[in-house]
């Protein structure tokens, strides 16, 4: 691993409203919101050449079991996009 990317930071209130929904009253629907937000930040900010690999961070099984999905693979797969 060289180099990680972050397009957002945590410290900013807007992405912390954007967050927050998606770790506790998941919707899928803000969840591929965030992605297409992240994707279209990601498309203006790098040049697709500079990535290898789009990963999702894992989650925990109580906490894949209780939301039905992985929100983190899902904002990785809008962003593969």
């Amino acid at each position: 691993l060289d180099v990680i990317r972050a397009l957002w930071l945590y410290r900013d209130q807007r992405v912390r409203d954007l967050i927050r929904p998606m770790k506790y009253r998941p919707r899928r629907l803000v969840t591929h919101r965030a992605g297409q937000l992240l994707a279209r930040a990601l498309d203006g900010s790098f040049s697709p050449s500079a990535f290898d690999l789009i990963a999702p961070l894992p989650v925990s099984t109580p906490s894949l079991v209780a939301r039905g999905f992985n929100q983190c693979a899902l904002v990785a797969e809008e962003i593969a996009k």
